[in-house]
């Protein structure tokens, strides 16, 4: 059963740019975002912090925004956010920007104790 919670495969999905979900992941890790997160992600603090973590500890990162609402129903994910390791498994799934900067720092090895 396909499914977003860490760990699992992120499944797969055919969103109607026309080309499948995981062409829209990048070779690194990437943050997927609904419409919902993305409206307001531009001015969160927690993005400016996840980028910069991206950046000083060159976790290669690219961030995505997707219609959850296009994607077929056995493909959505029932958070605003979905971070998804090089690997294509979802690391971590939620609605708290704030969470991603840990998340992203335990996906990638790094020690949490590591703030940004």
């Amino acid at each position: 059963m396909p499914s977003t919670t860490p760990g699992c495969l992120l499944p797969h999905a055919w969103p109607p740019s026309g080309h499948a979900l995981y062409d829209e992941l990048g070779p690194g890790f990437t943050l997927l975002l609904s419409h919902t997160a993305a409206a307001s992600w531009h001015q969160s603090p927690a993005m400016e912090r996840i980028l910069a973590l991206a950046g000083r500890t060159r976790i290669p990162l690219a961030v995505r925004v997707i219609d959850t609402a296009l994607l077929p129903a056995e493909a959505r994910w029932s958070a605003d956010a979905v971070l998804v390791r090089p690997d294509q498994h979802v690391g971590w799934q939620g609605n708290d920007l704030d969470e991603v900067v840990e998340a992203l720092q335990r996906c990638a090895g790094h020690p949490s104790s590591a703030r940004v």
